[in-house]
């Protein structure tokens, strides 16, 4: 595993076998988001909230009933 600095604020964790994006880390925070790709059989996960949404291309319908975010995840967010 290795780690880059991927802004000004975050920093990304990947293989550095393949090169696969593992998961990412915000300075500052003890909480590191995996990325649901980074499993083989990723069965049982579901999204607790949708986060960047400012950012989101408008083609996509964030609809679902899900509490959406702006930017990143408030800290008062819960991690599920």
């Amino acid at each position: 595993m290795g780690w880059y600095r991927s802004s000004e604020e975050a920093q990304r964790g990947f293989c550095t076998r393949c090169g696969s994006a593992l998961f990412w880390q915000r300075d500052g925070s003890d909480h590191v988001s995996v990325m649901a790709g980074a499993f083989d059989e990723p069965g049982g996960l579901a999204a607790g909230y949708h986060i960047f949404c400012a950012d989101k291309g408008e083609f996509y319908a964030v609809d679902d009933g899900l509490p959406s975010f702006q930017a990143g995840r408030p800290a008062s967010a819960s991690s599920g």
